[in-house]
């Protein structure tokens, strides 16, 4: 209740007219073939549990690819005011993760933000200077007459997409389950409970439709979490795909009902089994950090009035991820502002506007504020100044996330710095017996005749 009256409060208190000046964006992929088996069909083709032919396991399917273009679009139409309708590298910086359904969407969503038709062109007498070093064929003197003054079919932009390295981004993603001591958290919790009374509630519901439908001897499979992950995401994935779902129709299921209890099941999968609040603070605040740093950075920047932008202050960040990568996200939220959860659906995103109060001649940190939306919709606004404040409350240091989860390597990096400090020692000590050893037997040839003589022998 305190969270809906602040955020009403606060939202009227900065809807006095203000100026976009940065935007931070992260998306879900589009929607895909169900994918969480891949192994079982190495071919790419199969029929799912429910009877749903695919093909290319786990990539994205046309509908997918559309739900991106048009995020991109509505990107296009709303920051116009901070983007140019050319692609600017100095503008905007896209990143992927290293998965290729995530690379395809952002992909589609830049196609959307900068759409064929938008592209360059080349003056008349560039085309004979942009024939390659070849002989040209009356095959590609053909493309070439097709492609007129533009410099690739349909006028499209190419933009760059910068992919994520795969190990530092799934080292955050699981660290569930390479960090002890926070999967000791999940197991301390009450997911379990919270899982056992959605398995009843699912076999008191559709129990025997299941079981017949899925040709099982018993509901016990009801209550074993992988068969009923898989099924879930298999349905979900071929509802939001729009495919034929008339065998639920058949044993007497409810496609609307069921939606609702998958759903109800990935909540709890994806905000208790997989992260919680603490999992989430650990993995997503490395993330938060950079992009409180860069939400800074643009501030200072318009605050002196410089408008330039560089490659590594653009206007707009944009993240292409998974529901695994939106979730520490929206539970880090949760924990510094009471925000709620929402599962991120294929193409969600969440996003954060950096704005400016309008007509204000020498802007403070006050005059600046942070607005957050999941899906459009806003539930967060607030200054930057106790944004900042309470997302620094909130982050976990580096060398507090190694010490909590690998302790082993903080005693590793200790017995190294120790064993380098002492091999220092002990080659300072060489080099110093080797000067003493030196200067003694100069002190002696100098007060030693025989030696002395000894030398002019020589």
């Amino acid at each position: 209740m305190y969270y809906i009256i602040y955020t009403l409060f606060i939202s009227i208190f900065f809807s006095i007219n203000s100026e976009i000046i940065g935007v931070f964006e992260h998306f879900r992929n589009g929607a895909r073939v169900p994918g969480y088996f891949i192994d079982e069909y190495p071919e790419g083709e199969y029929w799912d549990m429910f009877k749903v032919h695919w093909y290319n396991t786990g990539e994205l399917t046309e509908i997918g690819l559309r739900m991106q273009y048009i995020l991109g679009y509505q990107n296009r139409v709303k920051y116009k005011s901070i983007l140019s309708e050319m692609y600017d590298p100095t503008q905007i910086l896209i990143f992927s993760t290293d998965r290729y359904r995530t690379i395809y969407s952002a992909q589609a969503h830049i196609q959307g933000m900068f759409p064929a038709g938008t592209g360059r062109k080349i003056d008349p007498w560039q085309i004979k200077a942009s024939e390659p070093p070849m002989p040209i064929t009356p095959l590609m003197q053909k493309e070439v007459v097709n492609l007129g003054l533009n410099v690739l079919p349909e006028n499209v932009q190419i933009v760059p997409i910068h992919i994520f390295k795969k190990d530092s981004i799934e080292h955050l993603i699981n660290l569930d389950i390479t960090c002890d001591k926070l999967k000791e958290n999940i197991k301390k919790s009450k997911v379990n409970e919270h899982l056992n009374e959605f398995y009843k509630k699912l076999n008191n519901t559709y129990g025997e439709q299941l079981m017949e439908m899925f040709n099982e001897n018993s509901t016990k499979f009801l209550f074993n979490f992988d068969k009923v992950f898989k099924f879930t995401a298999e349905f979900l994935t071929d509802y939001v795909n729009n495919r034929n779902l008339t065998i639920l129709k058949k044993y007497g299921i409810d496609i609307k009902e069921f939606y609702d209890l998958c759903m109800e099941f990935k909540l709890i999968f994806l905000f208790e089994k997989k992260f919680n609040e603490l999992v989430a603070q650990y993995s997503a605040s490395p993330n938060f950090r950079l992009i409180l740093n860069w939400m800074e950075k643009k501030i200072k920047l318009n605050q002196k009035k410089e408008v330039f932008n560089h490659y590594d202050d653009p206007k707009m960040v944009v993240y292409s991820g998974s529901d695994l990568t939106m979730a520490p996200f929206e539970l880090f939220m949760k924990t510094a502002f009471g925000t709620p959860l929402i599962y991120p659906l294929f193409a969600s995103n969440i996003v954060f506007e950096v704005h400016k109060k309008d007509n204000v001649e020498k802007p403070t940190y006050n005059d600046y504020h942070i607005e957050y939306y999941i899906n459009g919709e806003l539930h967060l606004n607030v200054s930057f100044n106790v944004f900042k404040y309470i997302i620094e409350k909130t982050l976990i240091s580096d060398q507090e996330i190694n010490r909590f989860c690998y302790p082993q390597l903080e005693k590793n990096e200790g017995f190294m710095i120790v064993a380098v400090i002492i091999a220092i020692v002990f080659v300072i000590i060489l080099i110093g017996r080797f000067f003493c050893y030196k200067n003694k037997k100069s002190y002696r040839k100098r007060n030693n005749p025989e030696l002395k003589r000894y030398d002019s022998l020589a």
